[in-house]
């Protein structure tokens, strides 16, 4: 069944947060250690607190 949300004019962005990861089976050349500095790190994310 359909679900109406009445936003009264303001903007709803729908999305999925799927969050997981299949350790085990990873290709070759995946890194998973993941940046050693900050200066790796996007930007965008560092300034959204992840």
């Amino acid at each position: 069944s359909t679900r109406v949300i009445d936003a009264r004019g303001r903007v709803v962005i729908p999305g999925i947060n799927d969050a997981h990861t299949h350790i085990g089976a990873m290709p070759p050349g995946v890194d998973l250690e993941g940046p050693r500095s900050s200066s790796r790190i996007p930007r965008w994310t560092r300034s959204c607190g992840a």
